[in-house]
């Protein structure tokens, strides 16, 4: 989950956010480990290095397609300092 190696898929594509919050929900259910303080390194040096990274990461989870939107908005929970398994509220 911490790997370097998801920033570079993040700043080509910002939906492939819906893959790396998929993999850390994996890693938790399948391995027990919570991946939330990587996933949200992760996304706190993505904001750093792009300012506008939440705006837009905002936009996807309004966005129709409902596998994105709902990974886009576990995301933006994670960003706020909420955990990963949290559930909206």
């Amino acid at each position: 989950m911490g790997d370097p190696e998801w920033l570079p898929l993040l700043r080509s594509d910002l939906r492939n956010i819906r893959w790396l919050v998929d993999s850390g929900l994996w890693v938790g259910l399948n391995a027990g480990h919570d991946a939330t303080s990587e996933l949200r390194g992760l996304l706190e040096r993505l904001a750093r290095e792009r300012p506008g990274v939440r705006a837009k990461i905002e936009r996807l989870a309004a966005n129709g397609d409902p596998p994105l939107s709902e990974a886009a908005g576990i995301a933006l929970r994670v960003m706020e300092g909420r955990s990963l398994f949290d559930q909206p509220p």
